[in-house]
């Protein structure tokens, strides 16, 4: 060997950091998997141990570590906290797309060997500190923040505690790790869908509360679409309505003569049915966040949303900081997006289908 030849440095092993720490080498192995089967301040000096001697996992060992785990059946290891906010009669449980996000992230994270519990917060008997102090005494390392009742809601807990991701945007502070549907591009596919299919005077249906927990995607992706295609975008949204009295959709209906619309409200198709306005053949509806489930609305076209997807993204992006021992307030928060899926229904056309009635333009056609 030449002398100007560089060895590298041996890899420090998890015996030798044992040997220092004067513990056996499974504590190190559970310390370093950030397991709550050891004492705080036990992992906390092999830790820093660990950092002092410049440890790096092995690669190849920690792939065969995850063959042997694949391989094995799945042993309990810690729980999960499910953080829902309590306010008034809202409940998490009767929200589709919320019940799937849980469900989603209840199924993935028993098959790594969680428990997934639900914890709420918001009543006088559970302020956050209080929880907090309920999650540290029950040794819970790692939060599933559910999306909250409103907007513009806080939650001060002990974060230094905790690895956490939450759902979505509605929870404004902390700025957490967050796993939402891609509403831009899901709103971008179903406006190019009505513009392919001919439709040409679109129009946005949605309530400003809905599009504000979108952080806003959803009319931004609208208005981008509608501007590159170079159709018409002088109509309003219609922001403000209720589906079972229809005035303000009449009159918007009568004021602006849309020929599609895209909406994140099913109940829109059936107004429109209530006000003898045709779908689609007249107007085209193309709904986002669609829900598979009994008791959905059948045959509208729209994205289909995968929210037990959501949640299963969810659980392993919480479980990998957990294994990383990354803690707190997260410096730079991640946003992880998963893409909903196109359904053809009939409430657009076909793209070959050839336009067969248009709403008049006139004032004072009746609706």
């Amino acid at each position: 060997m030449n002398k100007n030849d560089r060895v590298s440095p041996a890899r420090v092993t998890q015996k030798q950091i044992a040997a220092l720490a004067a513990v056996h080498r499974t504590t190190v192995c559970l310390a370093l998997s950030d397991s709550p089967r050891i004492p705080a301040a036990t992992k906390k000096r092999v830790l820093k141990i660990a950092r002092e001697l410049g440890y790096r996992p092995d690669p190849m060992l920690s792939a065969l570590a995850v063959y042997r785990k694949s391989n094995s059946p799945v042993s309990y290891r810690a729980t999960i906290g499910w953080i829902s906010h309590k306010e008034g009669t809202y409940d998490f449980r009767k929200r589709p797309q919320y019940l799937h996000y849980y469900q989603g992230a209840k199924r993935r994270a028993a098959s790594l060997g969680y428990n997934l519990e639900v914890f709420e917060f918001g009543s006088e008997l559970t302020t956050p500190k209080r929880l907090s102090q309920i999650l540290r005494a029950r040794g819970i390392a790692g939060l599933l923040v559910a999306p909250p009742a409103g907007m513009s809601i806080e939650l001060p807990l002990d974060w230094q505690h905790f690895s956490a991701v939450t759902f979505g945007y509605a929870l404004q502070k902390p700025a957490l790790h967050t796993v939402a549907a891609a509403h831009y591009r899901d709103t971008k596919r179903a406006t190019q869908e009505l513009l392919k299919r001919g439709y040409r005077r679109l129009g946005l249906v949605i309530r400003i509360r809905t599009d504000e927990r979108c952080d806003n995607n959803i009319h931004a992706a609208f208005l981008v679409e509608c501007v590159r295609a170079g159709v018409d975008i002088s109509i309003p949204p219609l922001f403000d309505f209720e589906f079972e009295e229809c005035s303000a959709l009449k009159q918007w209906i009568q004021d602006h003569r849309p020929d599609g619309i895209v909406t994140a409200s099913p109940g829109l198709v059936g107004a429109l049915r209530r006000l003898g306005v045709n779908t689609p053949a007249e107007v085209g509806v193309a709904c986002l966040s669609q829900i598979q489930e009994p008791g959905a609305p059948a045959g509208i076209s729209g994205i289909v949303e995968n929210g037990e997807q959501i949640g299963v993204k969810a659980v392993d992006t919480l479980v990998s900081l957990m294994h990383h021992n990354e803690r707190g307030i997260p410096e730079v928060a991640m946003r992880i997006h998963l893409e909903g899926n196109w359904q053809e229904g009939k409430t657009v056309r076909s793209p070959s289908e050839p336009r067969k009635k248009v709403l008049s333009t006139s004032p004072s056609k009746e609706v």
